[in-house]
């Protein structure tokens, strides 16, 4: 029987149904049909389905800490994954592409207006002076933009280049505040002169009545064939000047964080960095045993491991100022400056007083 005049139709086979058979080959329908076997190719396995890991516990016990300046004394942390890839295999943007396609835009829209047409009488002229101001101002911002941005890559630049306290002293914010603090940290310690490569990331920080940059740089290391992301904090304290953060950029502490813990120093109050939150394992011993009396926060640095009590008396107005802080940063954990001193006599392995939140930040403003 002749099967020419047939009309011939596909029939959609679901894979999941159809048993493994070998594969056949046709020939033209001219001739008669006949059967090769060809080899079968390896089918890879379904993947795998993705599984969420699950930290478990509560969200007081799993705490996090959203962005405050601790972003910029971890981003490291952060940007090794996966930011330290993208940074060895993406270029950045020029700047100057951002400011040619801003003043494109702008243009077009300038255009636009002017071509545009109103019956109205003087319509047309109103809104062609008022779309020349606004190239004028964005021009403005633009250059003013730029002018920044220069400003903030060769303030970064020259810092990272210094090899003594004084090059480094006109860079900094506060140097006649820091500049103690510097000689001290630099007496056991060189300094190391470094190669500004590009900055990454520019970001605005408003802390008190202080503009602030985030800013991220990527600097030579090794024998200057790689590159390692660095952060730095800078005020601006003009149009087109700004200065370092130098104590955020080492992450100055006094003494070493598990050296004060280890050590325990007494008699002696000092300013340190920390992590605070409210102390959720009852850790009340020794002298700070009286849970009615005492108010207890867990304590931590950045680059350290162990951890301590800070203790305030409950009723204070320095435990009202702490619970404050802690309310307005969503009760999570806060990043501050707190004075703190270990009483000389005491017994509790872990127990320290908080004797003042110098500054709600890791960095000291003028307003603090």
């Amino acid at each position: 029987m002749n099967d020419r005049g047939k009309r011939k139709e596909l029939k959609v086979i679901e894979d999941e149904a159809t048993p493994s058979e070998d594969v056949l080959r046709l020939k033209s329908t001219d001739e008669a049909v006949e059967a090769e076997p060809v080899d079968r190719l390896p089918v890879a396995p379904p993947p795998e389905e993705a599984t969420r890991l699950d930290a478990g516990g509560t969200d007081e016990e799993r705490r996090t800490h959203e962005p405050d300046i601790d972003v910029i004394i971890d981003a490291e942390e952060e940007a090794r994954d996966p930011e330290e890839e993208w940074v060895g295999t993406r270029k950045p943007v020029p700047y100057g592409w951002f400011v040619l396609i801003a003043l494109i835009v702008v243009l077009a829209v300038v255009g636009s207006t002017l071509v545009g047409r109103n019956d109205e009488p003087g319509t047309g002229e109103v809104a062609r002076e008022a779309a020349s101001e606004r190239v004028e101002a964005d021009v403005t911002a633009e250059l003013e933009a730029e002018a920044l941005v220069a400003e903030v890559e060769g303030r970064i630049t020259r810092y990272l280049a210094a090899g003594t306290v004084e090059e480094l002293l006109p860079h900094v914010r506060h140097p006649d505040r820091v500049e103690p603090l510097i000689r001290e940290w630099y007496r056991n310690r060189n300094i190391e002169p470094r190669e500004f490569r590009r900055l990454m990331v520019f970001e605005p920080l408003n802390i008190g009545t202080s503009t602030f940059w985030k800013s991220v740089v990527t600097v030579a290391s090794g024998n200057g064939d790689q590159e390692e992301l660095e952060p730095i904090l800078l005020e601006q304290t003009g149009p087109d000047s700004v200065r370092i953060d130098w104590e955020t950029s080492v992450r100055h502490q006094p003494m070493p964080w598990d050296e004060f813990v280890s050590e325990r120093p007494e008699g002696q109050a000092m300013d340190f960095r920390v992590k605070v939150a409210p102390d959720l394992r009852g850790f009340y011993s020794h002298e700070f045993r009286d849970d009615q009396v005492w108010r207890g926060f867990e304590l931590t640095a950045p680059d350290a491991e162990d951890f301590m009590i800070g203790y305030l008396k409950r009723g204070s107005d320095l435990e009202r100022k702490m619970y404050e802080l802690y309310l307005d940063n969503g009760k999570r954990a806060m990043t501050l400056i707190l004075r703190l001193s270990i009483p000389e006599g005491t017994q509790s392995p872990r127990g320290v007083v908080i004797e003042k939140i110098v500054s709600p930040h890791w960095l000291i403003v003028d307003s603090d």
